[in-house]
């Protein structure tokens, strides 16, 4: 039906100065494609488009982020827990995947996790060691993000 197939080569364009772009070469059929900038999320990430076409409008929005802190109960930051090191996890409410952002991100050195370019809604932040099982080593937060706004989470490891 013509959908389904990988191409070859990825095909990729920047924007010019008023945000048109053009992919040549692509074979007849239909794409899905992706489009990142800073500080945006792509609203139109499932939508299958006809090959050949013209004038395609892209909508972009404006994103926000959030910042997860972890610390152990004394306040020192963590990146590593009985000698693993840890992953935040951030899921939309109501338990969907987040299919435009890396939902799972390690900790960094400082104890510091940053998600960025999230579109605006209610997620659920949690954190474990890895490897490691689901079971909760923190208690979950749920933030808020908003356009424009870096969402602050502190997890904290008893």
């Amino acid at each position: 039906n013509g959908r389904g197939y990988e191409l070859p080569d990825t095909s990729a364009a920047i924007t010019d100065e008023a945000g048109h772009f053009e992919l040549a070469g692509l074979p007849r059929g239909f794409i899905q494609l992706v489009v990142r900038a800073s500080g945006y999320f792509f609203t139109e990430l499932a939508t299958i488009r006809d090959v050949p076409a013209t004038n395609e409008v892209l909508r972009m929005a404006r994103a926000g982020s959030i910042r997860v802190t972890v610390t152990d109960k004394t306040g020192h930051s963590l990146s590593r827990y009985e000698d693993h090191e840890l992953l935040v996890e951030a899921t939309l409410t109501g338990g969907q995947q987040i299919r435009w952002a890396n939902g799972t991100i390690l900790v960094s050195e400082n104890g510091v996790a940053d998600f960025s370019n999230m579109p605006p809604a209610e997620y659920h932040i949690t954190s474990r060691p890895n490897p490691g099982t689901r079971e909760k080593y923190t208690s979950e937060q749920i933030v808020t993000v908003k356009p424009g706004e870096c969402a602050e989470v502190k997890m904290v490891y008893e």
